[in-house]
């Protein structure tokens, strides 16, 4: 559902906006939490988002991916 409505959102500028602001306060929040990569975290976990909804993942291999690019990372 949230992908869908993202999808939406996109084409419509008011919604789009809404959006981006929405995703600029969470990395915001993410930083001042102690995550100096917050954006690419973030940007991880939601890409696995969709392939675990579409059963091409499982939960536990979703969680293994991102533990994993948290490490390699920071």
């Amino acid at each position: 559902m949230a992908q869908a409505f993202e999808t939406h959102a996109l084409t419509d500028p008011e919604l789009s906006e809404r959006l981006r602001q929405s995703y600029s306060e969470l990395l915001a929040l993410l930083t001042a939490l102690g995550s100096d990569r917050a954006a690419e975290h973030l940007a991880l976990a939601l890409g696995l988002a969709g392939l675990t909804l579409t059963g091409n993942l499982t939960a536990a291999e979703a969680r293994a991916a991102v533990r994993s690019g948290i490490k390699k990372r920071g």
